[in-house]
């Protein structure tokens, strides 16, 4: 089956907190599952790798190609290998374990929010 990850993530520096969110739905739209957890001593980039492993982390097993969307490029660049992977390599090994699960993913960089 076919499903859509929408991500995204927030950092408040000052308050030491933010965020990271998804929304998985299916090939008709309908919202399988969604989450939102908050982080501490973390910083923006963070939570937006965080926010696509765990989309991907909670795919349904049929999941066979997913479309992963993000507002980071910083996320989709990194992950797809453009940019190179100098910080955050506890969150790339993680990375690798989760998508190799699910071999049809495709990140997207979508500028707009669509966490909706």
């Amino acid at each position: 089956m076919n499903y859509k990850a929408y991500t995204g993530g927030t950092y408040n520096y000052k308050k030491n907190e933010g965020e990271f969110h998804y929304r998985i739905t299916d090939e008709k739209g309908l919202l399988i599952i969604a989450g939102k957890h908050a982080i501490q001593n973390e910083n923006t980039n963070r939570a937006y790798l965080k926010a696509i492993i765990t989309a991907i982390h909670n795919l349904p097993d049929d999941a066979r190609v997913v479309d992963v969307y993000s507002p980071s490029e910083y996320a989709i660049k990194t992950i797809n290998g453009s940019w190179g992977r100098r910080k955050n390599a506890d969150l790339f090994a993680t990375w690798r374990t989760v998508r190799n699960r699910h071999l049809g993913v495709i990140i997207k960089w979508n500028i707009e929010n669509n966490n909706n």
